[in-house]
């Protein structure tokens, strides 16, 4: 700076670098820090459990199995009690951290509200057509 330039001058000139840098960090920072960027492939085999809650038969906990294939913005795959017995997954979307699908298993119509985080996706499975079932799952991602 100038000898001799006010402090008021110096000040100004201060805010604007910052207003500058902030300007040119901003759109990489957001880019970083979306949804899109932070959500990983699904695509892979996945197994864990789900627990009965308020099931007619009391509590349970059994083993479950998914295979998700991701293919940008569109999820297929399977999931059920075994890797043999295996339901196809449709409407499933992926909204941020969010999964949600739909499954038939015989009669039974299932609606699951999963959360990803990272090599763990956790959440409820509902039955649309029987008020009152539910499971509580969680999965981790097979190598």
């Amino acid at each position: 700076m100038m000898p001799g330039t006010s402090l008021r001058a110096r000040a100004s000139i201060k805010a604007m670098r910052y207003r500058t840098l902030i300007c040119l960090l901003a759109p990489a920072l957001m880019a970083v820090s979306s949804p899109a960027a932070a959500a990983a492939d699904l695509t892979g085999k996945w197994s864990g459990t789900w627990e009965a809650v308020n099931h007619p038969r009391g509590p349970a906990s059994e083993k479950h199995y998914m295979t998700l294939k991701q293919d940008g913005a569109s999820i297929t795959g399977t999931t059920g009690p075994k890797p043999e017995v295996q339901w196809n997954i449709k409407d499933a979307r992926l909204a941020g951290n969010t999964l949600t699908f739909e499954a038939l298993a015989g009669t039974l119509e299932l609606a699951f509200n999963l959360d990803v985080n990272g090599d763990v996706i956790a959440g409820t499975v509902v039955v649309k057509n029987r008020q009152g079932i539910s499971w509580n799952m969680r999965m981790t991602r097979q190598p």
